[in-house]
């Protein structure tokens, strides 16, 4: 079973695509559930054209598909999409999201009663985020407590610095040498990279948090445990060879 085709088994256990409204974030060239396989609409920061001249030297552009709903980063989701769901589907958006808590209650309230998140999740131990450290709980809550909208310098140095060309076939194979595991900047580089982007102005697309499977699931559940998150965790499937990535289904509550 390839990538693909785990996300989507296991998020046909839960939605019925044909019956429900879906909403995908960021499917660009490979959505999960397509249109004609459902009621599924799409999210993104860019409409297609501007995804298309972002991503064109490494998507065809014919397979990205149209933007239903423009978000704009530092507002509420709900100023940008005013409908409400029975499953939500966000592949690889949660490390890029700098507030984690406020972005999963906002999703909270796009779902409609007893409604089904679905996150795919990076491994960081199987991406070029290998030596980055595991976001803590303590930086989550931070980043709650201070209403964090944006990518901050640490987000972003982190991302440029400890970045490293590996891929997960490099890990699984234990094929790791001092050619992918060698630094593209300086750290003084890497700082002057990360300060010219954060003061760009514009929309900073880094991983701001980088996760295990099994530390992500202790804070997941710490903060439901806590109150924080309204949801129920119906279903984890962690990595596995010869994929990076792990999958968690959520609940409304």
């Amino acid at each position: 079973m390839g990538a693909f085709q785990r996300r989507k088994s296991l998020l046909l256990k839960y939605a019925n695509i044909k019956k429900d409204v879906g909403l995908e974030f960021g499917p660009l060239a490979h959505p999960l559930i397509k249109k004609n396989e459902g009621k599924i609409k799409y999210a993104d920061y860019l409409d297609k054209a501007s995804l298309i001249k972002r991503y064109a030297s490494s998507r065809n552009p014919d397979e990205i598909v149209e933007i239903d709903y423009i978000i704009k980063p530092e507002e509420p989701l709900s100023n940008s999409i005013p409908e409400k769901f029975n499953y939500l589907i966000a592949c690889h958006v949660i490390e890029h999201v700098p507030n984690i808590i406020d972005w999963l209650l906002q999703l909270h309230k796009l779902l409609l009663p007893k409604g089904y998140l679905h996150l795919v999740i990076p491994d960081k131990r199987y991406t070029f985020d290998i030596l980055r450290p595991p976001t803590p709980l303590s930086h989550i809550l931070d980043d709650y407590y201070r209403n964090v909208q944006t990518a901050e310098l640490d987000h972003i140095y982190e991302h440029i610095f400890v970045f490293r060309d590996i891929k997960a076939d490099d890990i699984w194979q234990g094929q790791l040498s001092e050619h992918n595991m060698k630094t593209r900047y300086s750290a003084p580089n890497a700082y002057s990279a990360a300060t010219k982007e954060l003061n760009s102005g514009k929309y900073v697309e880094v991983h701001c948090h980088v996760f295990t499977s099994e530390q992500f699931m202790t804070i997941l559940k710490t903060l439901i445990d806590m109150g924080i998150l309204p949801f129920t965790i119906c279903a984890f499937d962690d990595v596995i060879n010869p994929y990076n990535e792990f999958i968690v289904v959520l609940q409304k509550k």
